[in-house]
């Protein structure tokens, strides 16, 4: 099934004729700073309601305040933090990433080019972005910790600590344990972050797909690519029905086998 770019599609016009550009949000401004009246004589103003109305707006926001909510309150997460920021910041230089794997690397292709071709961005809190970061990390922090050896670095590349502060983080207890938690936890909270975003019609679709490509690529209703899916997003009813509890559940019961293993 194609996708293409399909905002303001004649047919989302029909099914919704009074949405506002700015979506649910913008619509109960609307209504509450008396721009939007219901029940008026012309009896149309509902429409924007429908299917709009049946949206769970800021769920992004939410869900990932609440996993830096629960995670800033565990005893020790300053030091994890600190660690996963120096890490962050290390490999956001292509000086030092280069340095560290022509000096202690050349010998293992394999480990030089992850550490060379290393895509995982820097620590935050914003959406997905975490989950991309520590799955990253993970693929490389074994290898690092094995052959790190500062004293590869010039002492003028320590200037502001940060050589000191990534031999720290690497010598952290429980790092990998650490690492792989918060991802496990941030994974869940990505798939139902994506569920919410999505539409029983294309599920498929939507299914893995991250944040960025579901913003530019719209969802389209049929197989010639030519209509906008008004329903996506529009969760409200299985909300109603229970699914908060299931998606509560999930994200709670959320581990990996490491984990298990450790």
């Amino acid at each position: 099934m194609a996708t293409t770019r399909t905002k303001g599609h004649p047919i989302a016009a029909l099914a919704a004729p009074r949405t506002w550009k700015g979506g649910i949000s913008d619509a109960i401004r609307g209504l509450q700073n008396g721009y939007i009246k219901l029940g008026g004589a012309g009896g149309g103003e509902e429409g924007f309601l429908f299917p709009h109305g049946w949206e769970f707006p800021g769920h992004q926001h939410i869900f990932y305040n609440a996993l830096k909510n629960a995670l800033t309150r565990r005893p020790g997460w300053k030091d994890v933090e600190r660690a996963f920021r120096a890490l962050s910041r290390f490999m956001s230089k292509k000086g030092l990433r280069y340095r560290f794997c022509e000096m202690s690397l050349k010998s293992k292709p394999a480990i030089y080019v992850l550490f060379l071709s290393w895509t995982g961005g820097c620590f935050t809190w914003k959406w997905e972005k975490l989950e991309v970061f520590l799955t990253q990390l993970k693929v490389v922090v074994f290898s690092w910790v094995l052959h790190w050896d500062p004293r590869v670095f010039a002492s003028g590349e320590n200037d502001d600590g940060l050589i000191s502060n990534v031999t720290e983080a690497l010598k952290f207890p429980c790092l990998i344990w650490w690492i792989e938690f918060c991802l496990a936890k941030g994974r869940a909270l990505g798939r139902e972050a994506r569920w919410q975003e999505g539409c029983k019609c294309h599920e498929d679709i939507l299914k893995d797909m991250p944040a960025w490509k579901r913003e530019a690529e719209q969802i389209t209703v049929d197989d010639n690519g030519n209509a906008f899916c008004i329903w996506r997003g529009c969760r409200a009813v299985e909300n109603a029905l229970g699914h908060i509890v299931v998606a509560i559940t999930n994200i709670a019961e959320a581990g990996s086998p490491e984990l298990t293993e450790w």
